[in-house]
């Protein structure tokens, strides 16, 4: 029968320093047989396309790039009680810089960690906030906050519910996601939605994602540039609000319907290649 996959992000290629020797053979061997023996692989953006080829040797006609979403319940609001509280329920201070993700090696945390530090030796009064629960080989980045000395400036939330996310990112002085890599990152998009700044590592998956202008790039292995653009962003009002409106505005084209379109669309066109895309 016909075989479509979906590639969700080439992260055991782009960073296979964070992953254990045995995972990047199985990888290498394995992706190669599985982009090989398949009819179609579906991918999130155009430059997750690119490192197919470029890694993967994948022939580019086998590829459709289909775009992935958000979560609708990540949108403006304004309901005062609701805002309470989650801030209540967590127990945020009234400034914060937000982090939401499993935690891994591939998240880059100590990164975070260090620009925060250097962000509080100049003075600033935020905490560090940080949803997610820890997926593997989570203890070495996150001991550095005791390593720091920053018990007392991180607060770590783990999981957060669905619909309670969106209030944290409003809450949020801003979003920051410093990962290595990632295929997509749908906070990214839940961030925007939410009305909240955000500031990305540069792997061209999510500079794609974020949408040109609408989010603040610094390289993922730079500590002191995280911290300026932190920095810069805290201290201008016009930058923040710019920010949050091209936001508002990227994640406008994104949407599961036409994902979900897209991805019949595919499926029909791996039945019947004269099906148009």
């Amino acid at each position: 029968c016909k075989t479509v996959f979906t590639m969700h992000g080439l992260e055991q290629f782009a960073a296979s320093r964070l992953f254990i020797w045995h995972d990047r053979i199985y990888f290498n061997l394995a992706m190669r047989l599985y982009c090989r023996r398949a009819d179609a692989i579906l991918c999130m953006t155009e430059a997750g396309k690119a490192d197919l080829q470029h890694y993967l040797n994948v022939k580019r006609e086998k590829i459709h790039v289909i775009p992935e979403a958000y979560n609708q319940q990540c949108k403006m609001i304004h309901d005062e009680g609701r805002l309470q509280q989650i801030r209540e329920k967590f127990r945020l201070p009234p400034h914060f810089l937000l982090f939401v993700g499993g935690i891994t090696p591939l998240k880059n945390i100590p990164v975070l960690l260090h620009a925060f530090q250097l962000l509080k030796d100049k003075g600033y009064k935020q905490k560090l906030v940080i949803a997610g629960f820890r997926r593997w080989k989570d203890e070495k980045d996150m001991a550095l906050i005791h390593q720091l000395g920053l018990e007392q400036d991180v607060i770590e939330i783990g999981y957060v519910k669905d619909e309670e996310i969106p209030l944290l990112y409003i809450l949020a002085d801003c979003f920051v996601l410093p990962s290595f890599y990632e295929g997509f990152g749908i906070p990214i998009l839940e961030a925007q939605a939410c009305g909240c700044p955000v500031i990305i590592s540069n792997p061209a998956p999510m500079k794609e994602v974020a949408g040109g202008g609408a989010a603040l790039i610094f390289d993922p292995r730079n500590q002191v540039e995280l911290a300026e653009k932190i920095e810069t962003l805290l201290k201008n009002d016009d930058l923040r609000n710019s920010l949050i409106q091209k936001g508002l505005q990227n994640v406008k084209k994104y949407n599961w319907s036409i994902t979900a379109q897209k991805t019949i669309k595919a499926l029909e066109q791996s039945v019947n290649p004269l099906i148009p895309i």
